[in-house]
């Protein structure tokens, strides 16, 4: 039997049927691939104004651990009493004092005005100048010999670029200088996540009440913490502006010093409300948690809004 040999109109028919079908067939696969690729829900309303933040920066993790502080022989009391002697003899105004805390915050101060105590102007980590100072210094009353912190937060007068410091360095080394001029001692570094601590010149065998408390800390009287002061972070007020009110979750260690040791931001605020809010939270003060009436660390998460006043 011979071929059938097709004309011309049968081979289009052919050839329209086969791109027909091969068009269907890559529409469903179309679709089928569609259907597994994850798709990013829109976001919802929220009930009051916040950030709408790209879902990469939430699973940033801000920590910020604490070191600026220093431990000498002497008394927490002698020291207070030497650390406010030289508040006033510097100049320095006081914003707050609590006596019982052993706390104290000075007002704003012109670095200018301190050139004849041996403060040089000096540069932000980022460039320009410091034109003001604030002071954070804590003597805790809660653990013997002293340990004192010494916080600078540094700003500029220059609105058109608004620039702000916390841990100002070159503040914080020349008062711990004058202030061990005075004590007549060199401050130690405290070691981080350190245990009570102990006078160094004291025998190898001795221990306070509360290092050689037998109890467990389950049968121990709980007692709170109690704030003492709470530092309010600086922000551009721009910049607040534009961003609305916002809430940075903050997991903060608590000394049993009463000062912050360390802070980690929880959730995906901007990392420049990150770093505010952590700085800010490391200048907050508390009565210690007690345990059996011993001073005691722990973990705490805290808030700290930013909104326009």
């Amino acid at each position: 039997m011979s071929p059938r040999i097709r004309d011309g109109s049968e081979t289009r028919l052919a050839s329209d049927r086969r791109r027909a079908v091969l068009g269907v067939l890559l529409w469903l696969g179309s679709l089928s691939a569609a259907a597994q690729e994850p798709v990013e829900p829109s976001p919802q309303p929220s009930a009051s104004p916040r950030l709408l933040l790209p879902l990469k920066d939430r699973e940033k993790n801000f920590v910020l651990e604490l070191r600026r502080v220093r431990q000498y022989r002497a008394p927490s009391s002698a020291v207070w009493e030497a650390l406010q002697g030289l508040v006033r003899s510097l100049g320095l105004r006081v914003e707050k004092v609590d006596p019982r805390g052993h706390l104290l915050v000075t007002s704003w101060q012109e670095v200018a005005r301190q050139k004849a105590n041996g403060l040089e102007r000096q540069a932000f980590d980022g460039g320009g100048r410091a034109d003001e100072f604030q002071l954070h210094l804590f003597v805790s009353p809660f653990v013997e010999p002293a340990r004192i912190y010494v916080d600078a937060v540094a700003r500029s007068r220059d609105w058109t670029q608004v620039r702000m410091q916390y841990s100002f360095e070159p503040v914080a080394r020349w008062f711990f200088a004058r202030l061990e001029e005075r004590l007549g001692e060199e401050g130690r570094a405290v070691p981080f996540n350190s245990t009570r601590s102990s006078d160094p010149d004291s025998s190898p065998g001795s221990k306070s009440p509360c290092e050689s408390s037998s109890s467990s800390p389950g049968t121990r009287p709980i007692q709170e913490p109690k704030a003492l002061y709470k530092s309010q972070p600086l922000f551009p007020s721009k910049e607040l502006a534009r961003a609305g009110p916002v809430m940075v979750l903050v997991v903060a260690r608590l000394g049993e010093d009463g000062a912050i040791q360390q802070v980690s931001v929880r959730g995906g605020p901007p990392e420049q409300m990150a770093a505010a809010a952590a700085h800010a939270v490391t200048l907050w003060r508390y009565e210690p948690l007690r345990l059996g009436g011993c001073p005691a660390p722990m973990v705490m998460t805290v808030t700290v809004r930013f909104s326009v006043r």
